[in-house]
């Protein structure tokens, strides 16, 4: 086998190159770490590399999985690689090693997965752009000069430039389902439940955050969700694999298209378009699309979601001081983190219960409306992927936060929350109401804007029902196929 080859092949195919004996784990690596050499620098994806562990593992055998011999990186936020500088993007952590594996990594490796290298992630997952203080931007291989979006955006930038076939990550507000759509790949989140959730981090009062992958292929994201996901204490275990399901063609499904910008103020015209085609092939494949949506109070569920994502920072912080074996303070933390605590420790326990009556009262809406449709259609960003550094805060926003930050002023903290939301959900406007509610979602790469720039679909299913999910994904495939679609610098050298 040619290494250009590597291309051609998603992690299911390179694991059944490695048992048919025509490449092996380690000639898989060193491709893998010739590529992370080639793109990273202009990436800064990866910002710990494992490389000499992996070559060992290789050497010593690895368990003989659906993915044995696969090249792999986990992100840099959640579960535990034992041995493995752990940061969470942050310079509190930068120096801190966990001396075991969380659950979910051990199955990982279990199922014959090489772990290469950790990718960049904002600081404890805080923003849907990746541009920490401590390791700088990590930037989009289909433009370098923008955001592969966040917080999984290294792993998604990894993907895309096609250093690995899929790579891990998780999801407290749509850091799955963003990265994806902005760099053109495949991104699923599970239901709330579905996987070990093993973790310091994250663990906030919504219970936001999952962990899963995102991936070139459906099939890979199916046949390790059937690998790793919990047999008891979740949503019941699906009836068939969700391999076998993605293989196969839905019978009809009935969709509804939310056309609502939910938690912003307009929607950019290039991902109405994407919804549009999206709507326009799905009826074309036999299922039926109409225009509807649930009796949702917006503005009320998206400062319920500050609130429940503000608490999840704050407590992200006093981990992250017991992991450091020291007190945080502001020249180890960054602004927003920082505010989010000051905001979060400043609320009556009266506001905190309210968001979480909001939080359970949106689950019900939700899966009382959805008791009519199979699944919920709509754009899964606000915009196509946008310039590094505009969503970022700048000197004037960052002063005023640590100015509240001390002083709790309290038309300040309003002024601040605003405008950081305002921001935030221009870009991300409909995930992260379904990690409140908990409901899988995925996003579906179908559309690239006249710029090249893609611009994905964000499909949500009944909670539990990831089976749904990926008998359409599967469909989508093959009807219309993103494989081979790639950035101008992830593109095969003919003369290799």
């Amino acid at each position: 086998m040619g290494f250009a080859d590597y291309e051609r092949f998603d992690a299911l195919g390179l694991a059944e190159l490695v048992r048919k004996g025509e490449t092996n784990a380690g000639e898989l690596l060193e491709e893998a770490i010739a590529r992370a050499d080639r793109f990273n620098p202009a990436l800064n994806a990866i910002v710990t590399r494992l490389d000499d562990t992996a070559r060992a593992a290789a050497g010593a055998g690895l368990p003989n999985g659906p993915f044995s011999g696969v090249p792999f990186l986990v992100k840099d936020l959640g579960p535990r690689l034992a041995g493995a500088r752990m940061t969470m993007g942050s310079r509190l952590l930068a120096s801190y090693i966990p001396k075991q594996d969380s659950e979910l990594f051990r199955r990982y490796k279990a199922l014959g997965l090489n772990i290469f290298g950790k990718t960049n992630t904002p600081e404890f997952g805080n923003s849907a752009y990746t541009e920490p203080v401590l390791f700088g931007p990590c930037r989009n291989p289909w433009d370098t000069g923008r955001t592969p979006g966040g917080s999984s955006g290294g792993s998604a930038a990894a993907i895309a430039a096609g250093i690995v076939p899929m790579a891990h990550g998780n999801d407290g507000g749509g850091s799955l389902r963003i990265p994806a759509s902005a760099t053109g790949l495949f991104g699923l989140k599970p239901s709330r439940g579905r996987l070990p959730r093993e973790s310091e981090m994250n663990a906030g009062p919504g219970a936001l955050v999952v962990d899963h992958v995102m991936s070139r292929t459906v099939r890979d994201s199916a046949a390790l969700l059937d690998a790793t996901l919990l047999s008891s204490g979740g949503p019941p275990p699906p009836a068939e694999s969700y391999l076998g399901v993605a293989s196969r063609d839905p019978t009809q499904l009935r969709i509804a298209l939310v056309t609502s910008p939910m938690f912003a103020a307009a929607i950019d015209r290039e991902c109405r378009a994407a919804v549009a085609s999206a709507a326009k092939l799905l009826e074309n494949l036999g299922h039926v699309v109409e225009e509807a949506g649930p009796a949702i109070d917006y503005d009320e569920a998206r400062d319920a979601f500050i609130v429940q994502f503000f608490g999840e920072k704050a407590d992200d912080i006093e981990a992250a001081a017991k992991l450091a074996g020291r007190e945080a303070d502001r020249t180890t933390i960054e602004a927003v983190p920082w505010f989010a605590r000051a905001y979060y420790r400043r609320l009556s326990d009266d506001a905190k219960a309210r968001a979480q009556r909001v939080q359970n009262d949106l689950a019900k809406t939700i899966g009382t409306f959805m008791a009519k449709y199979d699944l919920l259609l709509m754009p899964t960003l606000g915009t196509p992927p946008i310039p590094i550094g505009k969503l970022a805060p700048n000197p004037v926003e960052t002063l005023l936060m640590d100015t509240a930050s001390r002083t709790g002023w309290g038309f300040l903290v309003k002024l601040i929350v605003k405008q950081l939301g305002k921001k935030a959900f221009a870009w991300t406007p409909s995930t992260p109401l379904f990690n409140m509610t908990g409901q899988p979602g995925m996003s579906v790469p179908l559309h690239w804007s006249p710029a090249g720039l893609p611009v994905g679909v964000q499909f949500v299913a009944r909670y539990g029902d990831e089976s749904t999910l990926f008998l359409l994904a599967g469909q989508l495939e093959r009807a219309q196929p993103w494989f081979d679609k790639r950035p101008k610098m992830a593109v095969p050298d003919p003369a290799r």
